[in-house]
């Protein structure tokens, strides 16, 4: 597969964005991992500054997420799990940027939203 530098760079670009514009998915992929380490809802709510009943709604949201077929869904969730604190070294860089190549993410309309 051959692609263009200035094509390579707007995908960069567009994934250092998208790392910081998840922040839904991340909450939600925080709550669904306080979950599973055990948390009761309270204290999941504690830890996001909500009600138990809206930690409720993350954990069911979660689920409703990851069972979507959208890719640009998918895409965001993955970029959510793959950076949980909003933190990334080169190695989770290059797993998103594979994700993108492997599925042809570039190539969906939805992707260059800068």
């Amino acid at each position: 597969m051959t692609l263009n530098i200035k094509i390579y760079k707007k995908i960069n670009s567009q994934v250092m964005c998208d790392i910081s514009r998840v922040w839904y998915f991340r909450k939600l992929v925080n709550a669904s991992l306080f979950h599973d380490i055990g948390l009761p809802l309270d204290k999941i709510g504690e830890a996001f500054k909500v009600k138990p009943l809206t930690a409720k709604k993350y954990l069911d949201k979660f689920v409703e997420l990851k069972e979507s077929e959208d890719s640009e869904i998918q895409y965001k969730l993955y970029v959510a799990l793959l950076t949980p604190e909003k933190n990334y070294d080169p190695d989770t860089f290059d797993q998103i940027m594979d994700y993108i190549y492997k599925l042809k993410i570039y190539e969906k309309d939805w992707f260059f939203r800068i």
